[in-house]
């Protein structure tokens, strides 16, 4: 059948060729920039349409479209979707794709595309290596109350209903910080903490208290820097700075009970003043044990030494009477409130007990003399005194009992002019 055009108005058409050749029976001399391809008419159920399938000469692809329309054979419309089993080719180009009732679409593969196992790129998925690890990784963002879990059994926990976070570890394992495989700081299962090398730094250098505190058994502890005076604190409470117990002033000044104002200031501060019993009360004790076993002892041994100095930057003069004092003494009774005035029998500023020596060993110790208070030679002021008494009420100097014995000149009453001056 030859013509230009042939129409077949049939029910139905066979045709035992196997393959069917559209485009002429004779090889083109050139390109027509026409479709190949079947169109084929149908009704939407509200209007007839055409389709068409087929190659698209502009494109060099095949083409399925509905809703098409001809002109001088190329054809336009709507691609069609399609249905098929397995698909093979070389690519598969498209925006996106849908797999049962999943979407995917470009940007989304893009996260897969690339992707090299073990190693962590930006904007790609994450896929583990042979051996489960995976590099490269910045900073993991974890939601609330997300949970880490490690198949030895240590879990990490965000608990937001108490705005924390809890490393749990199973009985007996530790947390370990190492540097190059050195461990440097341990943290125990049972909160025990082992720093082996390094130092522990708290605060930055702005203004805040940083410290350690102990909760301990009905009493809290608590060793610290108090911001608003610079000082270093060692005391009982929860608060920085409250009942101090010793104090270290940004001076090197030391206070014991109180605030350090000089070099060492010592306050003994009880929390509970009241006396329930006929024991003594001490503020201070320092009771001190020594021994030399080859050689005599040349020097001293001292259970306190005091020295208050004038240092070499002093330009002033001291018009205060004594007002440089080795050693200030007294004792004090506050003022009374409510009940009756105590009766005090006595009471001394500096109270010399009498020295002592146990007899209770296999050899006793011998003393050849044996003083209650020394004076060494005083010598370097123009008026050199190795006693003085300002004076009492009753009596300036009192000698209960024993022989008192002065040697040198000695004046009573009166400046001493030869060995004994009385003047009565």
């Amino acid at each position: 059948v030859s013509g230009t055009t042939t129409t077949v108005n049939s029910t139905t058409t066979t045709v035992d060729d196997p393959v069917f050749t559209i485009g002429g029976d004779t090889a083109p001399g050139s390109d027509d920039n026409k479709d190949r391809g079947i169109e084929f008419r149908y009704h939407t159920g509200s209007a007839a349409a055409i389709g068409f399938f087929g190659f698209d000469d502009s494109t060099g692809k095949f083409t399925a479209l509905t809703a098409a329309s001809n002109s001088s054979e190329v054809f336009s419309g709507t691609a069609m979707p399609a249905i098929f089993g397995n698909i093979e080719g070389a690519a598969v180009t498209g925006t996106s794709f849908t797999i049962g009732s999943a979407s995917i679409n470009e940007a989304e593969l893009e996260t897969i595309d690339g992707v090299t196992a073990g190693t962590a790129a930006a904007s790609k998925a994450l896929v583990l290596d042979g051996n489960k690890d995976i590099a490269g990784i910045r900073n993991i963002t974890l939601d609330q109350d997300a949970n880490i879990v490690w198949s030895s059994g240590m879990t990490i926990n965000d608990d937001s209903s108490s705005n924390a976070a809890y490393i749990n570890l199973a009985s007996g394992d530790a947390l370990y910080l190492q540097d190059g495989g050195t461990t440097n700081m341990s943290i125990a299962a049972s909160g025990a903490i082992t720093m082996q090398a390094g130092d522990l730094t708290l605060g930055t250098g702005a203004d805040s208290d940083n410290g350690i505190k102990f909760n301990g058994h009905g009493a809290s502890y608590y060793i610290g820097f108090n911001q608003n005076d610079d000082y270093m604190y060692l005391g009982k409470g929860t608060t920085i700075g409250s009942l101090p117990g010793i104090v270290v002033g940004n001076q090197a000044n030391i206070g014991i009970g109180v605030i350090p104002s000089t070099q060492i200031n010592i306050r003994n501060v009880q929390n509970n003043p009241v006396i329930t019993d006929n024991n003594a009360r001490y503020g201070q004790v320092n009771n001190l044990f020594w021994h030399k076993t080859s050689a005599a002892y040349t020097s001293a041994a001292y259970a306190g030494y005091f020295v208050a100095n004038v240092d070499t930057t002093n330009t002033q003069n001291w018009t205060n009477a004594v007002g440089l004092r080795g050693v200030y003494a007294r004792a004090n009774v506050t003022a009374q409130a409510g009940g009756s005035a105590a009766a005090i029998t006595g009471m001394a500023g500096m109270y010399i007990a009498s020295n002592t020596i146990d007899t209770s060993g296999s050899t006793d110790a011998t003393v050849t003399n044996n003083y209650g208070l020394y004076v060494e030679n005083q010598t370097v002021g123009t008026n050199d005194y190795g006693v003085y008494i300002a004076g009492g009420a009753t009596h300036g100097l009192w000698v209960d009992s024993g022989s008192s014995r002065f040697d040198g000149t000695t004046g009573l009453g009166v400046a001493p002019s030869d060995n004994y001056t009385a003047h009565v």
